[in-house]
C-alpha cells in the first residue's frame, strides 16, 4: 500500500561571500520518512533497496515495513508510519551508509542532524522461521568530510532492550555540529559477532548543491526563498558566521 510521503522540504540559497567573491549553494532540509515507497518484511537475504532518497543515497539500505502478525516480524517498532531503513550489520563488511555519491548526484555535502534506530538480533530460539529480538547494540556513527579518507566527525548511540521484549521502539540519536558538511556516514555496529539488524527512521539532514563558485569566503547569509509543509509557505533570511 502506497502513502503519501511525509517529508520536511525547504529551499535555501546560501552565499558565502567577500567584497570581491562568491560561493553561492542550493540547500534542503528533508525528514525522510521513507512513505512513499512500498516495502517488504526486512530479512537477511531479501531487501528492497532504498536507492537514492530525498536527494542521498542510501547504500546497504533496504525498505522495511514491520508485520508484528508474522513470526518474522522485526522486533523494533517504526518510530512514524509504516516504513524504516533497514540493513544486515557484518562484521568485515561494508558498514551501510547515507553518501552523495551516486550517478547523476549533483550534492557536495550534507549535514546530519538527528534520526532515530533500533536494532535486532536472530531469535536463536525460533527454527522454522526467522524472528528477530530487540538486540543490546552500539551504534558507531562515522563522517566523512568530501575527499577524506578517515573519519573526521565521529559520535555514538546506545539501544539496550530491558527485560527481553519481543518488541522495542527506537532511540533518538541526536549528532554533534562535526557532521556538518560530510560526504559520507557510515554506521557501525560496535563489536559484533553474529549478524545484526539496524533500522533508521525519520533521518533529518540538509544537503547542499554549489550553484556559483568564484572563490574567497566571508560571512554566510541564508535566504530561505521557500518553505512548504503541508502547503504553508514563509520566508527568512539571517546571517550566520563562516569559518574557512
Amino acid at each position: 500500500m502506497k502513502s503519501t510521503i511525509s517529508v520536511l522540504l525547504t529551499a535555501t540559497t546560501v552565499l558565502l561571500s567577500t567584497s570581491v567573491s562568491a560561493l553561492s549553494f542550493t540547500s534542503e532540509t528533508f525528514v525522510s520518512t521513507l512513505e512513499d515507497r512500498d516495502a517488504t518484511q526486512p530479512t537477511y537475504d531479501m531487501l528492497a533497496p532504498v536507492g537514492v532518497h530525498s536527494q542521498l543515497s542510501w547504500a546497504g539500505f533496504g525498505l522495511s515495513s514491520p508485520d508484528t502478525s508474522s513470526t518474522s516480524f522485526s522486533g523494533v517498532e517504526v518510530h512514524s508510519g509504516k516504513n524504516y531503513a533497514s540493513a544486515p550489520v557484518l562484521k568485515d563488511f561494508f558498514p551501510p551508509a547515507l553518501t552523495t555519491s551516486y550517478e547523476g548526484s549533483e550534492i557536495v555535502f550534507f549535514d546530519l542532524e538527528k534520526f532515530w534506530w533500533g536494532c535486532s538480533v536472530k531469535d536463536m530460539n525460533v527454527h522454522i522461521a526467522p524472528r528477530q529480538l530487540p538486540g543490546w547494540c552500539t551504534l558507531e556513527i562515522l563522517g566523512y568530510t568530501p575527499g577524506s579518507l578517515l573519519p573526521t566527525a565521529h559520535a555514538i548511540s546506545f539501544y539496550f532492550p530491558r527485560d527481553n521484549p519481543t518488541t522495542m521502539g527506537m532511540v533518538e540519536a541526536n549528532l554533534p555540529g562535526s557532521f556538518k558538511a560530510v560526504s559520507r556516514v557510515e554506521f557501525k555496529i560496535d563489536g559484533v559477532e553474529q549478524p545484526v539488524m539496524l533500522y533508521l527512521d525519520d533521518v533529518r539532514y540538509t544537503v547542499y548543491n554549489v550553484t556559483n563558485m568564484e572563490g574567497g569566503i566571508g560571512n554566510v547569509v541564508h535566504q530561505e526563498v521557500g518553505s512548504r509543509k503541508e502547503g504553508e509557505q514563509k520566508a527568512l533570511k539571517r546571517e550566520v558566521p563562516f569559518k574557512a
